[in-house]
């Protein structure tokens, strides 16, 4: 199950996947490699009564009294499934004796037990199970084979009993397998060893001449893991991602719900380095009956992320919004904080942090907005008073009192300002309208509602599921709008909108971002990155099919198309088996930081056996750009030319810049062709741009910039290649001196740079 993963570069994302090796072909060039995934994961915890343990498809739990494992295996599974093994006896088959109790001892990640005299009984979490070993210091007394025997219990029944596995699985479903047991001795000999059931007794043996020839200690080991069965009932759901940003510490935590039946779920999380290496282990945040629409968000103030999601004690009952705290730096997980809860459901919560960071008392919290069933939207601000402590409610406003709103959302980033905004749909006899509101940190809300779509039940498409997020000033709505009334299939829009000073206003008419007839498109998640918005959402691969892909594209703040449209298929990149869907998206920003980059994560689902879905991670850099080589050397000065940023679609910041001019001196830029270069007759040894422009730049000590902004409306001219180069005129220069050349003596060249308009 272990498995690798790489990075790959498209013109502006760099990609890696969380869950196995992504096979997207290579567009740029090759980017750096890690290795690991989410299914590498694994959690390992003292309790007071013991160990428990978690890998991506099982949990376990070791007490004195043996072991619990307990397999991950989807709805499909009506109720939670458990194998228990519990030692008897060990010991040469002429002489067996009785396992004496302990109590297991947690080291790394293995839990040791005493067992006799040399005879220690050991489970490693790995991340394909649980690795039994029986470790034996000297040679056993007695002869015959070395025997060791469990009492073993299930609630599944037995699906096979063989030499090298035995398994006990649901039928159309999956359960617990047993591997093959084989004998290591100090020297690294190995011999395979053997399985035997009889009734509810499991034995694991190896052979007698091993025993006897082994150099000491000897290792017997077998593998506990979960079994999946390729079925056309199976469903093993690892779904519902969503991943935040850390800039304090440089890292993302990426949450996911994890089905383990049909009335056991948990709400699991993974911390991630900014390359994407996994720190720490498994995060259990959560479990449940019912668990779904995990959500989080980072306080910048206090290194910790909140996580929340919509939970119920039983499929039965009504939902609640639960939420707990996750310390960045190490990991830690607070205790859990029902946010909302009454007779009725609390539904769909969608959170946002504050990137403030120790500037006023107020800045550690967070808002939380989710729906009321039957009593429409709410925002709830919660708050931690150290690092990593119990998220506390504060206040609850109410957003919207329209007793049919539903399907919230909230922007992420507010770089500058303390400004948010959430979306909702409000669907009424005869008209939809999706509408949003600005709000401030504390959950004040700020202006009036603004209707940024809306549609005639009877007549036209609806506005459906949205996402929004921008700079604090200017937001985009990323939203579903139907196609007609007679079909389901749905269209991507897009809308700006803006706070005046005032109140929010629409400042965009609504763009179609994808809008294929006949296919349907859902699950809009957008982010703001700085310079551009990164939108995502689910398309159909073919009208009428459950394959979805998921296709990104970037766009400005008045909704244009700032860069390439992006195809995900996932882990398989088979088209016609694959499901993509649910993405969620993360920029750097949104925690208060400076750069382009982020995370986007998924689930991709098999639509034919055996049904397993994985959360699918990518990182990307919405500015990727390429190099600007420096072409040539300096003429006469020791300045060099650099650039601020890639010289790609979308850049506003752009600049040439120089450094390390004299002290008096008037540097120009020249901007030419390529290739449009000349000696200098007299000065043989000065390459010089034939420039078709050539501005004077005021320097600021002994630099300059000069801004060129690259708006999105240069994405008609990419690939145009164009070179700079700096002249210096300084009264210290003597460039060309003693040659009677006036003109020249007092000026200076850099390098050249080359520069190629990309994404």
């Amino acid at each position: 199950m272990s498995t690798s993963w790489s990075n790959v570069m498209t013109p502006t994302l760099r990609l890696f996947s969380l869950a196995a090796a992504l096979t997207a072909p290579i567009a740029a060039q090759q980017r750096v490699e890690f290795a690991g995934s989410l299914r590498d994961a694994t959690r390992v915890e003292a309790t007071a009564v013991g160990v428990e343990a978690a890998g991506w498809d099982y949990r376990a739990e070791v007490r004195v009294e043996g072991m619990t494992f307990t397999p991950a295996l989807g709805s499909s599974a009506p109720t939670t499934q458990r194998l228990s093994l519990t030692p008897r006896q060990f010991g040469r088959a002429d002489g067996l004796q009785r396992v004496a109790p302990a109590t297991p001892v947690l080291a790394d990640h293995r839990t040791s037990q005493a067992r006799g005299a040399g005879v220690t009984e050991r489970y490693e979490v790995t991340p394909a199970g649980l690795e039994l070993s029986w470790r034996f210091a000297t040679k056993p007394s007695g002869s015959g084979d070395l025997v060791v025997r469990y009492d073993l219990a299930s609630t599944m029944p037995l699906h096979g009993a063989q030499r090298d596995l035995v398994s006990f699985c649901l039928p159309d479903v999956g359960g617990v397998s047993i591997g093959a047991v084989k004998g290591v001795d100090a020297l690294g000999r190995e011999a395979a060893g053997a399985l035997a059931l009889d009734g509810d007794v499991l034995e694991l043996r190896l052979p007698s001449t091993f025993v006897d020839a082994a150099a000491y200690p000897l290792v017997l080991d077998p593998l506990i893991g979960t079994q999946f069965l390729p079925t056309a009932n199976a469903n093993y759901d690892d779904t519902d991602a969503d991943v935040a940003y850390n800039r304090v510490f440089d890292r993302y935590l990426v949450v996911h719900r994890r089905v383990f039946s049909a009335t056991d779920q948990v709400m699991r999380g993974q911390r991630l380095t900014d390359t994407g290496s996994l720190l720490g282990g498994l995060l259990v945040l959560g479990s449940a009956d019912y668990i779904h629409h995990p959500t989080v968000a980072h306080i910048s103030k206090r290194g910790t992320w909140i996580v929340a999601w919509e939970t119920a004690p039983t499929v039965f009952s009504s939902t609640d919004i639960d939420c707990c705290a996750v310390y960045a730096l190490n990991g830690a997980v607070s205790a859990t904080t029902t946010i909302a809860s009454g007779s009725g459901d609390e539904t769909d919560p969608d959170a946002a942090g504050d990137t403030t960071v120790g500037v006023t008392s107020d800045s550690d919290g967070a808002l939380i907005t989710y729906r009321v069933a039957g009593g429409g939207i709410r925002l709830a601000r919660v708050e931690c008073a150290s690092n990593g402590a119990q998220p506390t409610l504060v206040s609850t406003t109410t957003i919207s009192n329209d007793a049919s709103a539903i399907l919230p959302a909230i922007s992420k980033s507010n770089p500058g300002t303390s400004r948010y905004v959430v979306t909702w749909r409000e669907p009424s006899l005869v008209n939809v309208a999706l509408r949003a509101r600005a709000c401030d940190r504390l959950g004040n809300l700020l202006g009036n509602p603004v209707t940024v779509s809306s549609g005639s039940i009877l007549l036209s498409g609806l506005p459906g599921r949205s996402d929004v997020d921008g700079d604090g000033t200017d937001f985009v709505v990323l939203y579903e709008y139907g196609q007609s009334p007679l079909t389901s299939a749905k269209d991507i829009y897009a809308r700006g909108v803006r706070w005046d000073g005032a109140t929010l206003v629409t400042s965009t008419a609504a763009i179609p971002i994808s809008t294929v007839s006949g296919i349907d498109k859902k699950e809009p998640a957008i982010a703001f990155c700085r310079h551009k918005y990164v939108a995502l959402y689910a398309e159909q691969f073919l009208p009428g099919t459950a394959n979805y892909d998921i296709r990104g594209v970037e766009l400005s703040a008045s909704c244009t198309t700032c860069g390439p449209s992006h195809l995900f298929t996932g882990l398989n990149g088979t088209l016609l088996r694959n499901v993509e869907h649910m993405p969620a998206i993360c920029s750097e920003i949104s925690s208060g930081g400076d750069s382009d980059k982020g995370m986007i994560v998924f689930t991709e689902s098999d639509d034919g056996p055996p049904f397993t879905s994985s959360v699918v991670a990518h990182f990307y850099e919405a500015l990727a750009g390429t190099p600007t080589p420096v072409l040539g050397t300096p003429c006469g000065t020791t300045a060099t030319i650099g650039a601020d940023g890639p010289f790609a679609v979308g850049n506003a910041d752009f600049a040439i810049t120089v450094d390390n001019l004299p002290l008096i001196s008037l540097p120009l830029i020249n901007v030419g062709a390529p290739g449009a270069t000349y000696p200098v007759g007299v000065c043989s040894n000065c390459v010089i741009l034939n420039p078709f422009v050539t501005i004077f730049v005021p320097p600021v000590g002994t630099s300059a910039s000069f801004s060129l902004p690259l708006g999105c409306p240069t994405i008609s001219s990419l690939g145009t290649q164009l070179d700079a180069q700096w002249s210096i005129f300084s009264p210290s220069h003597n460039t060309c001196g003693g040659v009677g050349v006036a003109a020249l003596e007092r000026f200076a060249w850099t390098a050249r740079l080359r520069l190629t308009l990309t994404y």
